[in-house]
């Protein structure tokens, strides 16, 4: 199911709701901004076309992330999930540093033979992309305002479903 080119997740009113909700109420808890994320995750990454967004734990020395599954199959094998992309959401005020650090943590224990992933995180209603390749995790986007930026976040989530990372 491909979304219109114009179409931002800004259109689907749940999310938008969601959204003025953070814009209003900047401290609410962590699990009411993962929401509208969530939403636009599973709206961009439909269970029709192989995906599943799910709420995993990481083990025990991180907090769950939100991963995006992709069912791919391996040369004459059966069909197996593999992470396309890992989520980790903090509310406002959390620090990027510590918060990048989970990240780097979460991405290196990829369950992908090709130790290869995608990472997003959000942090009030900022998000930063990154790619984590054989233990190397670098930044692949600035800092994106899901309001002010969204076209720039719809492009980087386009970007990551066109150029999936090998899983193998």
């Amino acid at each position: 199911m491909e979304q219109p080119a114009d179409r931002t997740y800004l259109d689907i009113d749940a999310i938008k709701a969601g959204l003025n909700v953070l814009s209003s109420a900047p401290t609410s808890p962590e699990y009411v901004y993962r929401r509208p994320i969530v939403g636009t995750l599973n709206w961009l990454f439909p269970l029709i076309e192989g995906y599943m967004v799910m709420l995993e734990a990481g083990g025990e020395d991180i907090l769950p992330d939100f991963v995006t599954f992709k069912l791919g199959r391996q040369s004459g094998g059966s069909p197996h999930p593999y992470e396309v992309l890992i989520f980790a959401c903090k509310r406002t005020g959390e620090a990027w540093s510590s918060t990048e650090d989970q990240l780097r943590s979460r991405l290196a224990k990829t369950a992908n033979d090709s130790g290869k992933v995608y990472g997003l995180i959000q942090i009030g209603l900022e998000v930063r992309f990154y790619k984590s390749e054989s233990s190397c995790f670098s930044a692949v986007s600035e800092k994106l305002h899901l309001v002010g930026d969204a076209q720039r976040v719809m492009n980087a989530f386009s970007y990551i479903k066109a150029n999936p990372l090998p899983f193998m």
